[in-house]
């Protein structure tokens, strides 16, 4: 029988990485780009000089500092992911010590924006948001961006304001960013692909009783609204349900690009056939936007290729679990494995 032994390599600013830790928690998701991680150290740690056989005790919380380089590797019998990277925010004085984490977008935080654009793209604001970061654009769609203006706020809000106020996905991947119609985006680059991590129900996963079929959805008509200072209103809808819904949008007035945005809605809704969350262990490692593969062979009508929405991983002295959520399916052809 293989022996699974669990290991960790954390890495602080420059200090030599370490393996001792109580407990980590790291959340990840498409639906927010704020990256975390949470780490609970002991309170003192045996540190050493270079270049001197001593060891001294000290107060682990004096040896660190907010915004010192936090990377996270987690796995079994030494073989590591690389689970989070991000920066300290914040440090707890508790017991034990904790730390907490978060990813690329904090360097956002610090950086003050006052900023405004007649007409612009939304790639071109994303390209000033992040100037001076290590953040770059991995993806953006092209949106037309008018009458949009920063003030007194800082890049981070101003990612939250396009994410709100424009309906446009914003997430990240260490510090990748993108920006767009996430279930538009994953659809065409992920449908015929072969999936990043197959989950066989009751072999590699500990419990998947929350995947629930959704209840019957009636088709639906939505339609996006800009609505200009004079009030007067531009209108593009998709669908044609009797159920009818509108999203009210800031600052985009193109008909093609509510068009989409209005399309993209009703897409996404009728690809949620199932949803939920699966526990497994820390193998197969997994990631939001990964393709994922599940087999019920229990109950095969799950049986299918999902996007992932978001990864909770949990490590520590009782183990290590992941939490693992359906965003929505993909139909597409089946994989021989």
């Amino acid at each position: 029988m293989a022996v699974f032994t669990l290991h960790s390599k954390i890495s602080i600013g420059n200090f030599k990485p370490f393996k001792g830790v109580h407990d980590i928690s790291i959340k990840k998701s498409l639906g927010d780009y704020a990256d975390t991680a949470i780490l609970k150290l002991p309170l003192t740690a045996r540190l050493k000089q270079a270049g001197s056989p001593q060891t001294q005790s000290v107060l682990t919380a004096h040896q660190f500092n907010v915004g010192d380089k936090v990377v996270i590797e987690l796995g079994y019998n030494n073989k590591l992911e690389r689970e989070f990277v991000g920066f300290i925010r914040r440090i707890n004085m508790t017991t034990p010590l904790e730390i907490e984490c978060e990813g690329y977008a904090y360097q956002l935080r610090a950086k003050k924006i006052n900023k405004s654009w007649k007409e612009t793209s939304l790639t071109e604001v994303l390209e000033y948001l992040i100037e001076g970061t290590d953040i770059v654009i991995a993806y953006t769609n092209e949106v037309k961006v008018e009458d949009l203006v920063f003030q007194d706020e800082t890049a981070f809000s101003a990612l939250g304001k396009i994410k709100d106020n424009m309906h446009i996905n914003v997430w990240f991947d260490e510090n990748k960013l993108y920006a767009g119609l996430k279930y538009s985006y994953y659809t065409a680059r992920q449908k015929e692909a072969k999936p990043d991590v197959l989950y066989k129900i009751g072999h590699n996963t500990i419990n998947a009783n929350d995947i629930k079929r959704t209840l019957d959805k009636e088709e639906k008509k939505v339609t996006a609204i800009y609505k200009d200072k004079d009030g007067t209103e531009i209108r593009e809808s998709y669908g044609t349900g009797l159920i009818e819904e509108e999203i009210k949008v800031d600052n985009i007035r193109n008909s093609g690009d509510l068009f989409h945005l209005a399309k993209n809605e009703v897409e996404k809704e009728k690809a949620k056939d199932w949803e939920g969350k699966i526990e497994t262990f820390l193998v197969p490692f997994c990631k939001p936007g990964y393709k994922m593969r599940i087999e019920d062979a229990r109950y095969p009508e799950r049986t299918g290729n999902y996007i992932v929405e978001s990864v909770d991983t949990r490590f520590g002295l009782g183990g290590g679990r992941r939490t693992v959520e359906i965003s929505y399916e993909i139909l597409t052809i089946d994989y021989i494995n």
